[in-house]
């Protein structure tokens, strides 16, 4: 039996995802401002993107409570357990939708206000 993150390993090979396209729907405009101000990467997946969770209070060094996204940036080299976070002007903003074989996230992108 696989384990979960063996199972959503196996899904993340390139060859599955060129056939299933609908992994990823990107919106025609960006969408609403995330609530968070930075995300620890718990995984890289092979296309570059992040599966990440976010950190609701900026005085707590857990990332316990925010939202679980997939962190989008072209040409970006995440790496686990990296934090990634907005700077002055800038804010996490969701572009599209990340339907895995197991879960539902947000896209989001770093991003001028």
């Amino acid at each position: 039996m696989l384990m979960e993150d063996e199972f959503a390993e196996a899904y993340d090979e390139p060859v599955y995802q060129e056939k299933q396209n609908k992994d990823y729907t990107f919106f025609d405009e960006p969408g609403e401002v995330m609530a968070d101000k930075s995300y620890r990467v718990e995984r890289v997946l092979k296309d570059g993107s992040a599966i990440a969770q976010g950190k609701r209070d900026s005085h707590d060094e857990r990332y316990l409570f925010g939202l679980k996204v997939l962190l989008w940036e072209e040409n970006a080299n995440f790496y686990d357990n990296q934090i990634v976070k907005t700077q002055d002007g800038q804010c996490f903003r969701q572009i599209g939708i990340y339907k895995s074989v197991l879960e539902t996230y947000p896209i989001v992108t770093l991003t001028d206000k």
